[in-house]
């Protein structure tokens, strides 16, 4: 799905967010989630402890704090009791989705546009791709999901 913006529409996660919704009992796009995350780069897959959940939640107040666990697993977006686990291919796959929407894109974006894809890593990928240094490695399936 992709969301208005005065440049017309901003590409997001359908997945995460229905995950997230199913994960916190109520529609994630209407609410303010924060996050704790581990991230691995291998099949041991570990989500946040009770202590790492704390110590995000005094950075947020009355944000309600939600777990995921990033880990090479499978590739999707799958919930486990109070987490969701995201495989590594998956959310690499997603930003490639990203990277290419926003080069497509043109480089056209309103200001609202441009907060949503300010990140540093992201600009450097796109001036990467925009010389040529960099192609796409996603090939989306009909679900419009990278494979």
């Amino acid at each position: 799905m992709a969301r208005k913006s005065e440049s017309g529409q901003l590409l997001t996660d359908d997945l995460l967010f229905d995950a997230f919704s199913g994960l916190v009992g109520q529609p994630s796009r209407s609410v303010a989630l924060g996050v704790a995350a581990e991230v691995r780069t291998n099949t041991v897959r570990d989500q946040p402890s009770e202590a790492h959940m704390n110590y995000v939640g005094k950075f947020l107040g009355d944000i309600l704090v939600t777990r995921l666990a990033f880990f090479e697993g499978s590739h999707s977006v799958v919930r486990n009791g109070q987490s969701l686990n995201i495989g590594m291919r998956y959310a690499g796959l997603w930003i490639q989705r990203r990277i290419d929407w926003m080069h497509e894109q043109g480089f056209k974006l309103s200001k609202t546009g441009s907060w949503y894809l300010s990140e540093d890593f992201l600009s450097d990928f796109l001036a990467l791709r925009r010389y040529g240094l960099l192609t796409s490695g996603c090939h989306e399936s009909a679900s419009g999901i990278c494979r």
